[in-house]
This record gives structure tokens, C-alpha cells and sequence, in this order.
């Protein structure tokens, strides 16, 4: 009982052409959905731009026109560890970071 079957050279072509078109397929599927959910992004972004610039926020907070005032802020890693530690965790270091930026 012999079970083996010779597969033809036509036989090859049609399978690597099956093959050929569905990754073509499937990479236009995929790029498709890609580009609408790149579209729908940039839209969102735009919805929300325009919402912080009409709000009355926009007029209030302008990024553009901030300017570092003095110096950057300096800490001591240590000493803020040391606080952290003693604490059991209970001190909010960003928090403390916070208070010193804005000083």
C-alpha cells in the first residue's frame, strides 16, 4: 500500500499563488485599519486641541509663553530617601518634589 502522491510543479504554483494573494489581502486589511485608527486619532487630538483653546482655560493657561523662573530646583536624593524610609512610605515623594519646584 503505497500512499505517497506526487505533487506537480502546477500543483506548487497554485498553492504559492494562494499564498501570494491572501498576504496581500491580509496586508491590505491590516494597513487599512491601521490608517483609519491613525485618522481617528489625529481627529481626537484635534477635537480635544480645539476644546482646550475655546474653553475659557485656553486664554488662562498659554504653554508657549512660560518661562523658567531662577534656578532648577535642587534636592538631596538622600535626605528625601531617609524621610521616605523613616516614614514606612507614608510621605508622597512627588509630592515633596512638587513643593520644592514650586517654591
Amino acid at each position: 500500500m503505497d500512499n505517497e502522491k506526487q505533487i506537480t510543479l502546477k500543483e506548487v504554483f497554485q498553492v504559492l499563488s494562494l499564498f501570494l494573494i491572501l498576504s496581500v489581502m491580509s496586508i491590505l486589511m491590516l494597513y487599512t485599519k491601521f490608517e483609519q485608527g491613525v485618522e481617528d486619532f489625529w481627529q481626537g487630538k484635534e477635537k480635544y486641541v480645539s476644546a482646550i483653546e475655546n474653553s475659557e482655560f485656553g486664554a488662562v493657561i498659554d504653554l508657549d509663553s512660560l518661562e523658567i523662573q531662577g534656578d532648577v530646583y535642587e534636592f538631596d536624593q538622600k535626605e528625601l530617601e531617609n524621610r521616605y524610609k523613616e516614614s514606612n512610605g507614608r510621605i508622597n515623594v512627588f509630592n515633596e518634589l512638587f513643593k520644592g519646584y514650586t517654591k
